[in-house]
């Protein structure tokens, strides 16, 4: 066994340690923001159960990925086509609402935000349709 094998290795490992905690975190203030839950690190988890039951169960998911056989690698490529997916369509709100007088006031979308805006939503779009057809056909 090289260094740089263990190395890279103690990398991997000390990624993933630092990644469950901020993502379970990330996670439980989203969920609870959502909901209208109180959330915080700060509170204690009886002032916010809702909060750390979301951590709770997303360290839980994460951990059971491996007990269930499901390869880390598989479930970060599906999570980033996911997330590629629902972009445009939240991009196309986002861009509607920027052009809403009564929601941005004077801060409205110019010309050229509003161009710019939906071809990057068309090309987003095109590229998610490009991934479902490759995934389709076959790897």
């Amino acid at each position: 066994m090289t260094f740089s094998y263990l190395l890279f290795a103690a990398g991997i490992i000390g990624t993933g340690l630092l990644a469950v905690p901020v993502l379970a975190g990330a996670s439980a203030y989203a969920v609870a923001e959502t909901a209208g839950l109180r959330e915080g690190l700060g509170k204690k988890p009886g002032r916010a159960p809702g909060f750390y039951v979301v951590i709770a169960l997303s360290a839980l998911v994460g951990m059971s990925l491996d007990l269930l056989g499901i390869s880390p690698i598989t479930a970060l490529y599906y999570a980033a086509a996911l997330n590629g997916l629902s972009a445009p369509p939240l991009m196309a709100l986002v861009t509607r609402s920027a052009n809403r007088e009564d929601i941005m006031g004077r801060f409205v979308n110019s010309r050229a935000s509003n161009v710019l805006g939906w071809v990057i939503v068309r090309v987003m779009a095109l590229t998610g349709a490009a991934l479902i057809i490759n995934l389709a056909i076959g790897r």
